[in-house]
């Protein structure tokens, strides 16, 4: 998690750094639709799935789960990089 800039990024084998979510803004915004273009909130963790063959609803076809600092929400990037709410608390215990 690039956690000041926003941004969810990749580092592959060649050590080229991509962004797979965020663009670059904070806020609540993308929910349904592109990952890149979702505006995020301070992310400071991501999950990777290695499997997408999970039964569990919450993460069948799920590339990687992101945690947002201060909104304590989980969101979700699918096969297809659309990022998904899966978990919104307004509590800093509920996760």
């Amino acid at each position: 998690a690039d956690t000041f800039n926003n941004r969810i990024r990749k580092v592959d084998s060649a050590g080229i750094i991509s962004t797979v979510a965020g663009n670059g803004s904070y806020g609540f915004t993308g929910d349904g639709g592109s990952a890149v273009e979702a505006s995020l909130f301070y992310p400071t963790g991501v999950i990777r799935v290695k499997s997408i063959n999970y039964k569990d609803w919450l993460i069948k076809n799920t590339i990687c789960s992101i945690c947002e600092n201060l909104i304590f929400c989980l969101t979700k990037i699918g096969l297809r990089f659309i990022i998904t709410l899966i978990i919104n608390c307004s509590c800093n215990w509920c996760l």
